[in-house]
């Protein structure tokens, strides 16, 4: 038999992973276990060391919204910088460029 296909077997192998994690008092129960491929037992503890799937789930979730957040926070930028590029447009066209300079500073002060 090849050593590749010893791995192979041991990839494949079921072992069993707790729900609640023995480091917070899980137990052996049937409840608390299931039955994953060893390599992909492996992989969850790579990823997640000794988090319960509660806590993963919490994790990703919280990755997840701090990706959209960074979303959220360049479309907030790109459409002020739309504004204020019109803004200044209307204003060099309504109220003449030195008003535009007030009207800028004005702006940055607020945001301040």
């Amino acid at each position: 038999m090849g050593k590749n296909s010893k791995k192979k077997r041991r990839a494949r192998k079921l072992t069993r992973h707790h729900i609640v994690n023995r480091v917070n008092k899980g137990g052996d129960e049937v409840e608390n276990i299931i039955k994953l491929k060893n390599r992909k037992h492996e992989m969850w503890h790579i990823v997640f060391k000794n988090l319960s799937f509660i806590e993963a789930a919490k994790l990703l979730v919280k990755a997840h919204n701090m990706k959209h957040k960074d979303e959220v926070e360049a479309e907030r930028e790109r459409v002020k910088t739309i504004l204020q590029k019109e803004l200044e447009t209307w204003a060099k066209e309504s109220i003449g460029a030195k008003a535009v300079e007030s009207v800028i500073l004005a702006v940055n002060l607020i945001e301040k």
